[in-house]
């Protein structure tokens, strides 16, 4: 979501064709119309922290947006109930939700079959002749 701005700052998003087309962009955890959890994004700070904090936990490489999602998930507490992420295809990443799933939350998203990490063995060859 964007939060609207206008001043001077290093921090500002510009986003064209969008209903607010400048401001800060943040990332928000929300379900019913309530938020949780939000963090706002910047162009400048790439959340290094976010990534050495992972890269502790496990070695599987995360994308910057993709340790932010995890960073808003981990406030979640997934030790005690179970959660289920619901999300459109900007946050849809293999990698990703194979470390939330070893953290006990499910994700259910948009997928793009022609992606370079989906994974192989979902891949149907739509050229092969079906005999059922």
């Amino acid at each position: 979501m964007m939060v609207h701005f206008t001043g001077c700052s290093s921090h500002t998003v510009m986003i064209r064709a969008k209903p607010i087309p400048q401001g800060y962009k943040m990332l928000a955890l929300c379900e019913k119309g309530y938020t949780f959890s939000f963090l706002f994004t910047s162009c400048i700070d790439k959340f290094y922290y976010f990534n050495n904090l992972y890269n502790v936990v496990n070695s599987q490489s995360l994308s910057s947006t993709s340790c932010t999602v995890f960073q808003l998930l981990s406030s979640l507490p997934s030790q005690t109930y179970h959660f289920i992420l619901y999300c459109n295809n900007y946050f849809s990443d293999f990698p990703l939700f194979i470390v939330l799933w070893e953290y006990s939350i499910a994700t259910c998203s948009i997928v793009c079959p022609s992606s370079t990490s989906y994974p192989t063995l979902f891949k149907i060859d739509k050229r092969k002749k079906c005999l059922a």
